[in-house]
């Protein structure tokens, strides 16, 4: 902690008279000037790691409060105070025309954010599969052969990792898959001649191995434990009231164990908390289907929490990897947008806030 001392006699407006330049450079904060100057009050800036103050020559008759500078690092806004008057000021190029070009300089690129870009389009973009950890590599299913295949996002390459599937009959094709941690296994479903199959294949030697066979069951694969030894799964349910099931299984046993049952068939998005305790998934509402909220399950199925629970529909996108922040989309506000919450232990630990507006219906 440092403690930055002003020279006597001249009055430092704290508080909301106080704030931070968008690029975390500079402090901006508001004084009152000396007697001789009629006690205006004047707004100044001072670098962050200490320096000499600067004067941007901005006097206003009554105190400055609630400063707040707009991510572009041109705009202000504050509101003043003289004796009864309360005012709000907006105001654009507040930097002297030297400042404000040395501050562009420095500080007026747009702020790091949310970017979006398109990796791929045409008539072969399919949606079942997943991106790789390092965002080299896409799976999905050749739906010409309806093999599984994978393809590169940086040399725009597609390649087949299967070689059996058939349109004819007796049909076997892929469908949903997700890559595995470390790029090296992809978990995908296998429809096997009227027989449901969970197949796991390495793509080093394009072996596989079968982890669920049924005649009569659904089985998709949903997503991988970091250490790449169990999948967590949504299969059709065992019992006779319950229609889906989410399960998970050991890669190595064949071992499986169900987590959670649910009264509605449907497929579901579902996220692994980074420190592993905590399952997030959204669910369609009772009497509402096609709504959704999310709640949190711990990975032994043993605690459910209610998470995100709202009139609007909301579908889970996962979290922040390195941040204990949590992302879902809403139409709560009209147009499908992104949400943001922290959440830490399992508990929000914070308000909503929307990050970024019409994204569509990811």
């Amino acid at each position: 902690m440092e403690l930055c001392i002003f020279e006597e006699g001249i009055d430092i407006r704290a508080g909301g008279g106080n704030t931070w330049t968008a690029d975390g450079k500079y402090i901006l904060f508001t004084r009152k000037s000396p007697k001789k100057d009629n006690e205006k009050w004047d707004l100044y800036r001072i670098p962050a790691d200490g320096g000499e103050i600067e004067k941007l020559g901005l006097k206003m008759s009554g105190a400055f409060f609630n400063l707040s500078v707009h991510p572009d690092g041109r705009h202000i806004a504050f509101s003043t105070s003289e004796q009864s008057t309360a005012e709000i000021w907006e105001m654009k190029n507040f930097l002297p025309d030297e400042k404000l070009a040395q501050y562009k300089t420095e500080a007026g690129k747009e702020p790091e954010g949310i970017t979006i870009k398109q990796v791929w389009t045409g008539s072969e973009v399919d949606n079942s599969g997943s991106v790789s950890l390092n965002g080299e590599y896409l799976s999905f299913v050749d739906w010409n052969t309806g093999d599984l295949a994978i393809r590169n996002l940086k040399t725009k390459e597609n390649q087949r990792v299967t070689h059996e599937a058939t349109w004819d009959k007796p049909q076997q094709f892929a469908d949903l898959n997700k890559i595995s941690p470390y790029g090296k296994q992809i978990a995908y479903y296998w429809y096997n001649k009227n027989r449901t199959e969970l197949r796991v294949i390495n793509l080093n030697d394009k072996s596989h191995i079968t982890l669920f066979n049924s005649l009569d069951g659904e089985i998709y694969p949903c997503l991988w434990f970091p250490n790449g030894e169990k999948i967590i799964v949504q299969k059709s349910g065992e019992k006779e009231n319950v229609k889906w099931q989410l399960s998970l299984i050991n890669v190595n046993t064949g071992e499986s164990q169900v987590l959670k049952e649910f009264e509605n068939s449907s497929l579901i998005n579902i996220s692994l908390s980074p420190d592993e305790k905590y399952l997030a998934f959204d669910f369609s509402k009772a009497g509402n289907y096609g709504n959704f909220d999310i709640n949190l399950l711990s990975v032994d199925g043993k605690n459910e929490i209610p998470f995100i629970k709202h009139p609007a529909n909301d579908r889970l996108l996962g979290w922040v990897p390195g941040r204990k922040e949590f992302l879902f989309i809403s139409d709560r506000s009209g147009t499908w947008d992104i949400w943001a919450i922290p959440l830490d232990e399992g508990k929000a630990s914070g308000p909503v806030k929307r990050i970024y507006t019409d994204i569509g219906e990811v």
